[in-house]
């Protein structure tokens, strides 16, 4: 396994890359829900504004109560059935709920259970990180080997905002055609 780590196989990468590339986008699809929402209300542009950024703010929240059990479940779950199992269950559940939010949340009330249900996918990985990758790497090279799995999967997923931005900007800023593309 020492092997893999130093042939730049990274089993962080994707849990990060998918949390902090996509599924910190949901601000996004939350403020276009909004102000969809809110369009023929009457309201002024700055009182939209403003509930834009309440319902973003209050997203995140959601995301980080629901990753809050899902880093307490799936760390009992690695425990009782195995690292592995969890790890692949974590990565699942992972891609599963982001795919839910991106394809399906449309509606204001959709937001009060799929974020947090993509927050228990997307951040139940941590929890198993911390049980999962020391295993990986012998006694001597344990604390330099998890530490280089979370900041090299970090460096990578640090230019996602980016592309992400880039690529919906050739789709025209149509946030829609971005999620098109995402759930492919």
């Amino acid at each position: 396994m020492v092997k893999a780590r130093l042939a730049g196989i990274d089993p962080v990468q994707p849990g990060i890359v998918g949390l902090w590339g996509i599924g910190n986008f949901h601000p996004k699809i939350v403020r276009s829900i909004i102000e969809s929402h809110l369009a023929a209300s009457g309201l002024s542009a700055s009182e939209i504004a403003s509930r834009k950024a309440y319902w973003s703010s209050l997203g995140l929240l959601l995301q980080n109560v629901g990753g809050f059990f899902g880093m307490l479940t799936l760390a009992k779950f690695a425990q009782v059935v195995g690292r592995r199992s969890a790890f692949f269950l974590a990565l699942l559940l992972s891609l599963g709920s982001t795919l839910l939010v991106f394809q399906f949340m449309r509606e204001i009330s959709q937001i009060w259970w799929m974020l947090p249900i993509m927050g228990f996918g997307q951040l139940s990985v941590f929890g198993v990180y911390a049980i999962y990758l020391p295993e990986l790497f012998p006694t001597s090279l344990r604390s330099t080997g998890t530490s280089f799995c979370y900041n090299f999967g970090r460096l990578a997923a640090a230019s996602a905002p980016f592309t992400i931005g880039q690529i919906t900007a050739r789709l025209g800023g149509n946030i829609e055609g971005f999620r098109a593309r995402a759930c492919g």
